[in-house]
């Protein structure tokens, strides 16, 4: 399921579960997800830059009540209803981008699409998806594609076979 997931993409969901232990939840909400996805654009230093997920405005949005706890239970958590939901959207955001790799912020949008709680929130503090779909795209000029990349290799690799 995973494996168009940038390795970003992916520390987020891993960041997502990591709240979601915090907060003892039975599984991993989109507020998680969002959660995560500023802590990834925290860690990164340019790529992320351009969405203004500040990741203490985030945290005072979504992380109220959350008692960090320094070593959560190391265990699985599914993700709920609502976030498969997100995450599906995440990867019609991929379609509409034309592209083959899944980005942080392609799961914002998803997030953004589901019109629950947590879109609605992120929606009150600015974030639009046309805000996100505009930035993403300057993002995907900056950054090619994995996808693209390897198509480019595999042609360059033919063409040598036949000189």
């Amino acid at each position: 399921m995973f494996e168009r997931y940038t390795e970003p993409a992916r520390r987020t969901i891993f960041f997502a579960r990591w709240w979601a232990l915090n907060r003892k939840a039975p599984e991993i909400e989109p507020l998680d997800i969002i959660l995560g996805a500023a802590q990834e654009a925290r860690r990164s230093s340019e790529h992320l830059n351009w969405m203004n997920l500040n990741y203490d405005g985030i945290v005072a949005l979504f992380g109220e009540g959350v008692v960090l706890v320094p070593n959560p239970d190391a265990k699985d958590l599914p993700l709920s209803r609502e976030s498969k939901i997100s995450l599906a959207y995440a990867a019609e955001e991929v379609e509409l981008d034309q592209r083959y790799s899944l980005e942080v912020y392609h799961l914002v949008r998803g997030v953004l699409r589901t019109n629950g709680h947590t879109a609605k929130t992120l929606s009150d503090a600015g974030f639009t998806l046309d805000f996100l779909r505009q930035g993403s795209m300057g993002a995907n000029r900056s950054q090619p594609d994995a996808q693209l990349r390897l198509r480019l290799r595999t042609q360059l690799q033919l063409l040598r076979w036949r000189i």
